[in-house]
């Protein structure tokens, strides 16, 4: 949380594109949900009175009209939310870039380079990550899950009980796996961290060993 914190000062800029990406989302999730809705219709008059052609034109155009209507909504969501978020990358690296000029020379003799490459390159890009398709996948399937909950519940409860019982057992796995992966994704990093170091080192050796060979 503390992490979260801090980078807060670089998202509230751009805190009316979020608004406006996740209000996108929700529009985009309530088109989806009504094109099963759409299919069911169709599949119930089909089942009642046969294939009446007028009829299976006009709902199939109104189900097309979702789904286009989904995309729109869906392409505005990711074109402001990933905007923003490689908008926020490009400030923090910018923000970074700045106060590594500031610090003195005591503070790179303590820090490897590989370490503070690592920080400039793959942590900020794991933000935008995080802020970009993170949030705009995180609020695109709580929406859903509440909105064909919802649905679900008005046309068979009983099923629907069924369905959602296995919810807090994928709940539960989900935040298994991601404990265990932000774990690996730790020690991949230090990893990193310690092969651009290594790498670095020996770019430099080798530009020292050529430099005295000249002399």
């Amino acid at each position: 949380m503390n992490q979260l914190r801090a980078l807060w000062p670089y998202v509230v800029r751009y805190r009316m594109r979020f608004l406006i990406g996740l209000l996108a989302s929700i529009v985009a999730t309530g088109f989806a949900v009504q094109i099963p809705q759409m299919l069911r219709i169709i599949v119930d008059d089909i089942n009642a009175r046969g294939i009446v052609w007028t009829d299976l034109t006009h709902s199939v155009l109104i189900m097309v009209g979702f789904s286009v209507a989904d995309g729109v909504f869906r392409f505005g969501q990711r074109i402001l939310i990933l905007g923003t978020a490689h908008q926020v990358e490009s400030d923090i690296r910018e923000g970074m870039f700045k106060r590594l000029l500031e610090l003195d020379q005591k503070f790179y003799g303590e820090h490897h380079t590989g370490d503070l490459m690592t920080r400039v390159t793959n942590d900020i890009s794991a933000i935008r990550q995080f802020y970009g398709p993170g949030v705009s996948s995180m609020a695109s399937a709580i929406l859903m899950i509440v909105t064909a909950s919802a649905l679900m519940m008005t046309t068979n409860a009983t099923l629907a009980a069924i369905v959602l019982m296995l919810l807090p057992v994928v709940t539960v796995l989900f935040v298994v796996v991601g404990a265990r992966m932000r774990v690996i994704f730790r020690k991949v990093q230090d990893l990193f961290g310690e092969v651009s170091s290594r790498a670095q080192e020996n770019f430099s050796g080798i530009r020292t060993i050529k430099a005295y060979t000249q002399e």
